[in-house]
């Protein structure tokens, strides 16, 4: 990875996240696992690999025909869940995308898990 806050890592620091892009790699056992890996690849930061190793597992269980019927759903049942109906609106743009709706069903999820931590921290 060699986007711009990549530049200034120590070689401790590059070995850390070639171990994390390994991790994410083995994961990608379907062709939408790959193109979703693809999509986001620059994303890939050591703090993140973990998200993207779900995110991967997830496309890995809904692949195959049916995949975007599968990722909507999913999407759904994790607002219906969560009552994240204002976040799903704000980023409805990516829903038409099954892999993009899986992302930000994990988001969703993600948020609500921690949200006594993030209303703590910036108030939401």
């Amino acid at each position: 990875m060699t986007t711009p806050e990549n530049i200034d890592r120590t070689p401790g620091e590059w070995s850390e996240l070639m171990d994390a892009e390994l991790g994410i790699l083995t994961q990608l056992c379907s062709p939408e696992a790959a193109a979703a890996f693809e999509m986001m690849r620059a994303c890939v930061r050591v703090e993140t690999a973990s998200r993207f190793t779900e995110l991967l597992r997830t496309v890995n269980a809904l692949s195959g025909p049916g995949f975007a019927e599968r990722a909507s759903a999913e999407l759904l049942e994790v607002v219906a869940s969560t009552g994240e109906v204002a976040l799903m609106a704000r980023h409805s743009g990516g829903v038409d995308d099954p892999i993009g709706a899986l992302a930000l069903a994990q988001l969703i999820r993600t948020i609500a898990e921690h949200r006594d931590a993030l209303d703590e921290s910036f108030g939401m």
